[in-house]
């Protein structure tokens, strides 16, 4: 089963999420108060609002109805599954099938798990078995090892302590519940160069499932590159901060674009949109480059 991560950042800060792909140009609650007049919104910005159908002065993506403004919902007021991928606790997100999971470090080495389903509704954690374990990489004083930390129910979250985790390169979870099994890995200290490999992993794979025509795989292709691509904004440092903003901005929206188009099933428009979306990661790799 893949695993899509949505985000990463150091352990200092894991707040990369909460501070920028997910809510990134968003005001929900501006838009909630929006939504009682305005019943049309951007899907990509939801502060762009209006009562009937137009396009995004922002990103020119269609105007959706909805029950509210970038509420989780389709337009007959069902629930959307995998509409919202914030972290909830300022952590970092993961996705794997219908599963989320957020994986939180806290000062001191307290490791904090939250699962979720596919509308990141809390799942119960009663009996359900979990661990982390911790990859510590070589170093002078010490050779590689790894460090499993046992997982017990504490309120909503499945928490363990292991001062070490500040010390560790990823953590990778192991959750059994009722009916699945999950096992997802978290970087949790990486390099601008490290987050660049991820993404032309993941740019692969996705040019992969479009020529194969597995359009339901690119939304979540897509996304990861762009929370990678967000989270490379917390690694680096540029005199050309406004021009690699407006690049960001564009992957954003083209996101966006590929996973409108790829759950419609438009072959045409994915490949057309996919072409614009390199173009873009070429661009800010470029800008990178000139550092």
């Amino acid at each position: 089963m893949p695993t899509y991560l949505l985000g990463m950042s150091l352990v200092a800060g894991l707040m990369l999420l909460s501070a920028g792909a997910c809510n990134r140009g968003a005001d929900s609650s501006k838009a909630q108060q929006q939504a009682a007049v305005a019943n049309h919104s951007c899907p990509m910005h939801p502060e762009v609002t209006q009562a009937g159908p137009g396009q995004c002065p922002k990103c020119g993506m269609a105007l959706t109805q909805s029950a509210s403004a970038n509420d989780g919902h389709h337009g007959d007021g069902s629930p959307q599954a995998h509409a919202d991928h914030s972290p909830k606790h300022g952590g970092l997100f993961g996705m794997q099938g219908d599963h989320h999971v957020e994986l939180v470090v806290r000062p001191g080495g307290t490791i904090e798990v939250y699962l979720y389903d596919a509308y990141t509704k809390p799942l119960a954690i009663e009996n359900v078995q979990a661990s982390v374990a911790l990859e510590i990489l070589a170093s002078e004083m010490s050779p590689a090892r790894e460090i499993s930390v046992q997982l017990t129910k504490n309120g909503e979250a499945l928490t363990g302590q292991s001062p070490e985790v500040e010390q560790a390169h990823s953590a990778t979870v192991h959750v059994k519940l009722s009916g699945a099994a999950i096992s997802m890995t978290f970087p949790l200290q990486v390099t601008a160069g490290e987050i660049w490999a991820q993404i032309a992993a993941q740019q692969a794979q996705l040019e992969a499932v479009i020529q194969a025509g597995d359009l339901v795989k690119v939304h979540a292709l897509a996304f990861a590159i762009r929370d990678h691509v967000v989270a490379l904004e917390a690694k680096t440092e540029t005199s050309n901060a406004a021009e690699r903003e407006n690049i960001v901005d564009d992957i954003y929206a083209s996101a966006g674009k590929l996973d409108e188009y790829g759950d419609s099933g438009n072959a045409s428009a994915v490949k057309e949109e996919y072409g614009k979306f390199q173009q873009q990661l070429q661009a800010l790799r470029a800008l990178a480059g000139t550092q």
